[in-house]
């Protein structure tokens, strides 16, 4: 864990950087990198994280499944691809 040095009430303080944020308490506190290298997703502003969609298949699907994403008279769905 990464560490620096604060002044807190006109003394020195080691402090511990944070790896995830919980909210408003952790205002003004150094975050440092997972080890993935990455920050962690409750350190990014509101509203910034990963894009994602939810979309019926309309057949079975196994992990790893390469897929095709069409409209099925306006629906839009999924199906393996080819």
């Amino acid at each position: 864990m990464a560490k620096y040095v604060k002044l807190e009430n006109g003394k020195l303080k080691e402090q511990g950087a944070i790896n995830a944020s919980t909210g408003a308490t952790d205002a003004a506190k150094i975050a440092e990198l997972d080890s993935n290298g990455r920050f962690d997703s409750s350190l990014m502003p509101v509203g910034f994280g990963a894009e994602t969609k939810t979309i019926v298949a309309s057949e079975a699907l196994s992990a790893g499944d390469f897929v095709n994403v069409f409209n099925d008279t306006g629906t839009v769905k999924v199906r393996k691809a080819d």
